[in-house]
């Protein structure tokens, strides 16, 4: 009779140490929010990066090419002769 109570006193103490042991296991749920928004923000940082090495140079050169030929054009629109004309009389 000793003999079994010492093996459910045994199989009650296992027990007791499985759920410690589960509990510190477990992930408390501000970890997994720190975690998630960590992750987050590094997928941020590597899509900006990315975006800044292979965009950003191609947008540059676009937009100034569309500044230039505007302001070509501009130029090119307008009466210089009238403009001079006014001018010197």
């Amino acid at each position: 009779m000793l003999h079994s109570e010492g093996w459910a006193i045994g199989l009650k103490w296992n027990d007791i140490t499985l759920k410690r042991v589960k509990r510190k296991a477990r992930v408390s749920v501000f970890w997994k929010i720190f975690s998630i928004f960590i992750a987050f923000i590094a997928v941020i940082l590597i899509l900006l990066w990315v975006f800044q090495i292979s965009l950003l140079n191609t947008f540059y050169r676009s937009i100034k090419i569309n500044e230039i030929e505007s302001a070509l054009k501009d130029i090119t629109d307008q009466d210089f002769g009238g403009i001079l004309r006014s001018f010197t009389c």
